[in-house]
């Protein structure tokens, strides 16, 4: 199953980087493919689910800095990303099942017209920081995008709003005294960049 999955990347320009397919956008922005891979107790059967994304190198780097924790250490989840069946027309989830040992010339070909289909897309969609911006604004909190939710005030640091990082970060804290991703630490480490 390594060996489609490697094959597939290696066709569409992608390279392994930290457990991760990527490809190069522009400096320091690239689209990222990683794939879950299930067998459902179906023997014999990889199930296959790209997930799409892309990764601010600077977003990760400064994520790290400020909240001084180590999942964060090495970029290797990417700043924002979706399942591919949610970015394909079918608008659902999707997933490939090859049987274990036997090539599919043809089920390789679809997931991967697929997936160069969906990474344009999305790459497109979001090479803009301020588009990322954009999209994190309007999720609620407690979203099945958390994950976007700490790297907001990053992402305001960077286009040189750094008091709109602190007011989120504020509020959010205010709002939701049960909230774990505004630590004492990142609130200290956001609040003394320059």
């Amino acid at each position: 199953m390594k060996s489609v999955i490697k094959e597939i990347c290696r066709n569409l320009g992608y390279h392994t980087r930290y457990g991760c397919y990527v490809q190069s956008i522009s400096q320091d922005v690239y689209s990222t493919i990683s794939f879950n891979i299930a067998h459902h107790g179906v023997k014999g059967h990889s199930f296959i689910a790209p997930r799409i994304g892309v990764l601010y190198d600077n977003v990760e780097t400064l994520l790290f800095r400020v909240s001084n924790m180590e999942c964060y250490r090495r970029p290797n989840f990417p700043t924002i990303s979706e399942h591919i069946g949610y970015l394909l027309p079918c608008n659902c989830w999707k997933e490939w099942d090859f049987n274990d040992g036997s090539e599919n010339p043809l089920k390789s070909m679809d997931m991967q017209n697929a997936i160069q289909q969906s990474a344009a897309l999305f790459s497109s969609k979001y090479a803009s920081i301020n588009s990322i911006i954009s999209f994190v604004e309007g999720l609620p909190y407690g979203s099945s995008f958390q994950e976007l939710l700490i790297r907001l005030p990053i992402m305001y640091y960077i286009v040189g709003e750094k008091d709109k990082g602190m007011h989120f970060i504020k509020s959010t804290n205010t709002e939701h005294p049960e909230n774990v991703i505004f630590t004492k630490t990142f609130r200290e480490n956001y609040s003394s960049l320059p």
